[in-house]
């Protein structure tokens, strides 16, 4: 079995107001963002030499930079106690099949934009992370998972996570 942590802390972003919390995501004490950019590089390395006529006043590996794992991660209003991460997933954003998860969103703070997606079944005993993908291009991300959790362990690490206030307007993306 693998084992997974959701690590709350507040992230600096560039194009908004101070900071947001966030709810980073370990497995096996790897961070997720990692394992989806190291298998994204050389996806996103084609696509630049591809596409290398439209970026000639751009540096070599500027698009391959800004592609390979070019997600933030989930705002905390999708940590415990949202359902969110328990195969009942509360956002379905753009490009999203019915059944898959969001489990990193957009760097611009706008989950709908850009997002990773994974399926997420729930059992008994177990939790599994299996069929991830891109939200925007049909990179084989099939090397990544499938991740099996104790569903034991898994809720008290996502318990341990983020809390959502109650009562308190939300600081973070897309609240209104």
């Amino acid at each position: 079995m693998n084992t997974i942590t959701f690590r709350p802390y507040l992230l600096a972003v560039e194009w908004g107001p101070g900071e947001w919390p966030v709810l980073d995501i370990a497995i096996d004490g790897v961070p997720l963002l990692d394992r989806v950019r190291e298998l994204e590089l050389p996806y996103a390395r084609a696509e630049e030499l591809e596409r290398a006529d439209e970026f000639t006043d751009y540096p070599p590996g500027t698009l391959t930079a800004e592609l390979a794992g070019n997600y933030m991660p989930l705002t905390s209003t999708y940590g415990w106690p949202s359902r969110h991460l328990l195969g009942e997933p509360t956002d379905l954003p753009h490009g999203a099949d019915e059944g898959e998860t969001m489990l990193l969103q957009c760097t611009c703070g706008i989950p709908d934009c850009w997002a990773l997606l994974a399926k997420v079944a729930v059992t008994r005993h177990v939790v599994t992370w299996s069929g991830f993908r891109n939200s925007n291009r049909g990179w084989d991300l099939g090397a990544l998972g499938p991740f099996e959790f104790s569903r034991s362990q898994y809720e008290r690490a996502l318990r341990t996570g983020p809390r959502r206030r109650r009562g308190r307007r939300s600081t973070e993306p897309g609240a209104g």
